[in-house]
């Protein structure tokens, strides 16, 4: 536990202990695919976002819990409220993250912790951040026809040729994490929505709504991709190492559902990328072997 000295609102913070200390739960729910992580479950897993605590507060127009005190609060220090954690929003607590004290909170609380310090559930939308940090992408896996072998070993497109782009179509499904506290939870969703490869080469970068179609010999042997493509006009000779550099990139959509254990909550967050390289040759051939 920790003292802290003051707070917005004039008075000594009492001991507490750290909210994901008293409460985790392992999600029982993710398939093969998915991950789930416990809050709490490692003591050294490094936190990229402030660590909040919620103590009661208590002041000489509110010593006691109920409405009456709530509403003082509000009357008062209406511009400090940091918001409602749910529950009965009888009691009122001290928000202090990081050591820095940001405003008052009301919810009911879950008393017991030692030094009389009450623990307050953490927010639906707060596990939901957590679990978007927490959240592994897979990276694109590169594809690329036409794929030629040259005398010296490198791997190479060519030139004129529609080159076909890729990544792997299995990977391209919808992402999971969850996080649970006590019987508050949250799950976020990443879904990709679209596969961007920068052909290097001072091309522009081509923007595909699927993962793009793996070539096969049944659509011919000079066909354009039907729906992920790139043309080199000129070679790699003269280029670092004689390769270009591609970049594959999906970019995610990302909502969340959650629950504060009595009322549902949901909604989006920021879009997450993944991304990968590639490193390859742009030949000129008088004839292309595909295979």
């Amino acid at each position: 536990m920790t003292v802290v000295p003051g707070d917005q609102l004039g008075e000594i913070a009492q001991p507490r202990v750290r909210m994901d200390a008293a409460y985790s739960q392992r999600s029982s729910s993710a398939s093969n695919s998915d991950t789930s992580r416990t809050i709490g479950g490692s003591a050294n897993r490094p936190r990229s976002g402030p660590v909040c605590v919620y103590e009661p507060l208590t002041w000489d127009a509110a010593e006691t819990e109920g409405p009456g005190a709530v509403e003082a609060l509000h009357a008062l220090f209406g511009s400090q409220y940091a918001g409602s954690r749910g529950g009965d929003e009888s009691r009122a607590f001290r928000r202090i993250c990081d050591g820095v004290a940001q405003g008052w909170v009301t919810g009911t609380g879950i008393p017991g912790a030692p030094g009389g310090t009450a623990v307050v559930l953490p927010t639906p939308a707060e596990l939901a951040a957590r679990a978007r940090e927490e959240l592994a992408l897979p990276l694109p896996v590169p594809g690329r026809s036409p794929n030629v072998r040259l005398a010296d070993g490198r791997s190479a497109t060519l030139v004129n040729e529609h080159t076909w782009v890729w990544t792997d179509p299995a990977a391209w499904r919808p992402q999971r994490e969850r996080v649970q506290v006590g019987p508050v939870w949250a799950e976020v969703t990443a879904t990709p929505t679209r596969l961007t490869v920068d052909p290097g080469m001072g091309l522009a970068a081509t923007t595909c709504a699927g993962p793009g179609t793996p070539y096969d010999r049944a659509y011919g042997m000079h066909a354009a991709s039907p729906d992920c493509g790139v043309v080199y006009a000129r070679s790699s000779y003269g280029m670092p190492g004689g390769v270009t550099t591609a970049e594959y990139a999906i970019t995610w959509s990302v909502s969340w559902v959650g629950s504060t254990g009595a009322s549902d909550e949901g909604g989006e967050l920021p879009d997450m990328i993944s991304r990968a390289t590639e490193r390859f040759a742009v030949a000129e051939a008088q004839s292309l072997r595909s295979r």
